[in-house]
């Protein structure tokens, strides 16, 4: 299945970075999941008021290198505690609550995308993709466009976004399913446009700048389009209007 979004950019990812993520994602794998559901308990009797962060408090900036690697992996464990505490007490919107839930995951399953790239079949084909932009001049407008780049490129991007679309529902799914968010992750597997549309409308909640992005709202109106029917965009632009955002 497609995931909703890869944006691991495997070109220009740094070997520094690439080495970051995997300790981070080792530090954040290695919490028993018995001390997670003792924590999630704790974090669900937790009776303070919550504030709402920023959408762009919520989106991974770029990595702090000065950062502890425990501490970043913290970070995003006091997340996904703050994410399920958010999605079982049903203080907010539906959709704006998968979206706080599920973030945090989709940034986790992400930076698994980046780190696979540097082994196994996909630093193979990041080889050959590399091989193949010296050889032939390509830059990065050139490489997406098919009239521009050889057919052999075109088909190490497509065994590649398979892979990296596999690493991420994987990775993603493990994440969900270990902080008790089960519904969300089989919503994402066995209704995978309802999971889409829910999550861009939780967006929009979240973010309020995101109402004057048309270009960009456009654009992920095409990506649902072309991924699931023209169906998929009325269920959207349908519960955008009941959320009073269309």
């Amino acid at each position: 299945m497609k995931s909703r979004i890869i944006v691991v950019d495997f070109q220009t990812s740094s070997k520094e970075s690439k080495g970051l993520y995997d300790l981070i994602l080792a530090s954040f794998f290695s919490k028993p999941q018995s001390l997670i559901d003792q924590e999630l308990v704790r974090y669900g009797k937790r009776l303070h008021h919550f504030l709402l962060p920023r959408y762009s408090d919520l989106v991974m900036g770029d990595m702090d290198f000065e950062l502890n690697v425990e501490d970043i992996a913290a970070s995003f464990h006091k997340r996904m505690l703050e994410g399920a505490k958010i999605w079982k007490n049903g203080w907010l919107h539906e959709d704006l609550s998968l979206v706080a839930a599920s973030l945090p995951a989709q940034q986790i399953a992400e930076m698994a995308c980046s780190a696979a790239t540097r082994k196994g079949k996909l630093a193979r084909l990041y080889r050959e993709m590399t091989a193949i932009h010296e050889e032939h001049g390509l830059d990065e407008d050139s490489a997406l466009q098919p009239k521009y780049r050889p057919r052999s490129y075109g088909l190490l991007i497509e065994s590649s976004e398979k892979l990296f679309r596999d690493v991420f529902s994987t990775v993603f799914v493990q994440v969900l399913d270990r902080y008790s968010l089960s519904k969300i992750s089989q919503l994402f597997e066995q209704k995978p446009s309802v999971f889409e549309v829910r999550f861009e409308v939780g967006r929009r909640l979240l973010d309020p700048n995101s109402l004057d992005d048309i270009e960009g709202n456009k654009m992920v109106e095409q990506s649902l389009r072309d991924r699931f029917g023209e169906n998929s965009v009325a269920d959207l632009h349908s519960r955008l209007a009941a959320c009073r955002l269309r």
